[in-house]
């Protein structure tokens, strides 16, 4: 039985809001994205899917993150890790961010306006 290459893609994407930002509630406790997710939870599928439109992972992936962040500020890099991966399974590379059993952060020197650059394979 012949196997399957493993998959693996890369793309860029822009800096995403913090998770700090990404959520609002209403006067009745529920809650909903604010506008600036909404935003990049449409943009950033429609970008990877213009550059990977069929690719599909179904199984274990690792995932490399490398950010720029805009600017100096400090940031916690955990803050943005919800809307980079709410972005790739909107894009339909992944099913769901429970396929993720390895990922490496890196955080490199300010690039503005930002950017995380992603390398995903399936494991």
């Amino acid at each position: 039985m012949e196997r399957k290459p493993k998959q693996k893609v890369t793309f860029e994407i822009p800096w995403p809001p913090s998770i700090n930002k990404y959520y609002g509630r209403n006067k009745f406790g529920g809650v909903y994205l604010k506008k600036d997710a909404k935003q990049y939870l449409e943009y950033t599928p429609w970008l990877i899917k213009q550059k990977y439109p069929k690719t599909k992972i179904f199984g274990a992936v690792k995932i490399l993150r490398d950010l720029y962040p805009p600017d100096n500020r400090r940031r916690d890099e955990d803050n943005i890790v919800k809307a980079i991966n709410d972005s790739i399974m909107k894009a339909g590379i992944i099913k769901d961010d429970s396929q993720i059993m390895k990922a490496v952060n890196v955080k490199h020197q300010p690039k503005p306006p930002g950017c995380v650059k992603i390398t995903l394979e399936e494991i």
